[in-house]
């Protein structure tokens, strides 16, 4: 709800004191959803939750916003949506049966004369299309056209202009009674679709306007043994090859694309520089590594990612307790000590690194700063060192008998009340 309109009030962002005001309403949320303390800085809180900026996202939604209204304002050519007004009124479509897709697999009653096959391709970045045409059952082609697009342009546009041109072909020619077949469910779908506002589409819409011939799809199988989509896909990946370039409108996904990367690297640059988060940038050097991530924040995680929890190191800032560990008194107890220092989890260290070589698995590179994030998030590393942290902090600072943490079934139930279920051990998360 606060991003609605936002490219009608964008212009608040050239006002530093409301943009901070947006941020800093946005890391409320981000703190609310990972359960982090409120010292937790804008930047960490924003990467743990893995949001968006809402700076940037705003100037995102807005450049999308000018692609769609001003497209005269952009580079290249793009085959943006179609508006309502200039799309083929729905009584002048003409309807197609379809055979072959959700579930309908009966056989067209009338005798065909011409069947069409169409393809399109992709290899190594370059796109193809073509149709072939059959004249009843003869097995020579009596048509075959080949057609080249931009190397940007996806599959889906080569199989819609595959069909588009088939379509020419057949209104050209006079051709009536015609199947065409294609391999691509999601091509002959958005034909039938009559409020498609794809201009391949409306394209195809205009060219048979008036045509009152028998005309049907059918769907087949790619790569099944056919012989007419077999030779479609030959000539289409051999269309890749030719020198001129029929078709070069890009998709409109190629403006989402280009936009995404555009603002996930502003927020990269932002976290670049940044002052605040540097324990989280540790774990997190570049955000496309948080983007891959699967890590679930909860409390306990987002203490060691952040480094803002109950650790020696964080509460002597406020005078509650001396910065140094509780279990080996010998260095500062800060998170990256508890994961990759502390003799207290020397075990859980072995353990991992013993199973990871089990699985043919080099962690040698992973113990690279800039690599750390694998190493620690990896196999679930960083959840077995925070059940045994918490079974050594309660007991350590508990009036619990130590017979109670003996038994493996309370000290499952001690563990499920910190969101780790069903583990009878802390190595049992591992093994």
């Amino acid at each position: 709800m606060i991003l609605y309109a936002c490219p009608v009030w964008r212009s608040v962002l050239c006002n530093v004191t409301k943009r901070n005001r947006l941020l800093s309403l946005q890391r409320r949320f981000a703190i609310g959803m990972i359960r982090a303390y409120r010292t937790v800085s804008l930047e960490a809180s924003l990467v743990i939750a893995n949001i968006v900026p809402i700076d940037l996202k705003i100037q995102y939604w807005s450049e999308v916003f000018d692609a769609k209204n001003y497209p005269s304002l952009m580079f290249g050519s793009y085959q943006l949506p179609l508006k309502y007004a200039y799309t083929i009124h729905p009584a002048l479509i003409t309807s197609f049966d379809v055979h072959g897709i959700d579930g309908n697999m009966e056989f067209c009653c009338v005798s065909h004369n011409y069947y069409i096959f169409t393809d399109g391709s992709k290899i190594d970045g370059l796109v193809g299309a073509s149709f072939v045409a059959f004249y009843r059952n003869d097995c020579r082609p009596v048509a075959v056209q080949s057609f080249r697009l931009a190397d940007q342009c996806t599959v889906f546009q080569a199989e819609i202009l595959a069909i588009k041109k088939a379509f020419e072909w057949i209104v050209a020619n006079n051709i009536v009674d015609v199947q065409i077949i294609s391999d691509s469910k999601s091509a002959i779908q958005s034909i039938c679709k009559i409020y498609s506002y794809n201009r391949i589409v409306q394209e195809i819409f205009r060219t048979i306007v008036g045509y009152c011939n028998h005309l049907c799809f059918a769907w087949t199988r790619s790569h099944s043994g056919n012989y007419g989509n077999d030779l479609a896909d030959f000539y289409a990946k051999k269309a890749t090859l030719l020198p001129i370039i029929d078709y070069d409108q890009l998709s409109f996904t190629n403006v989402y694309r280009n936009f995404q990367s555009n603002m996930y690297g502003n927020w990269q640059q932002s976290w670049d520089v940044a002052m605040n988060g540097r324990i989280t940038k540790m774990f997190f050097p570049t955000i496309q590594s948080r983007l891959k991530s699967k890590l679930q924040p909860n409390f306990v995680v987002t203490q060691f990612v952040s480094n803002h929890g109950k650790f020696g190191e964080y509460l002597s800032r406020f005078g509650q307790n001396n910065s140094s560990c509780s279990f080996c008194l010998s260095s500062m107890q800060s998170s990256l000590h508890l994961l990759l220092e502390c003799p207290a989890f020397n075990l859980e260290r072995s353990r991992f690194m013993i199973n990871a070589k089990f699985n043919n698995v080099d962690v040698s590179a992973w113990l690279q700063d800039e690599a750390l994030p694998l190493f620690l998030l990896s196999y679930k590393i960083i959840t077995i060192l925070v059940v045994k942290f918490k079974f050594l902090y309660v007991k350590k600072h508990s009036t619990m008998s130590e017979n109670r943490f003996e038994n493996s079934f309370e000290f499952g139930q001690q563990m499920s009340y910190y969101g780790i279920k069903n583990q009878n051990s802390p190595l049992d998360i591992l093994l």
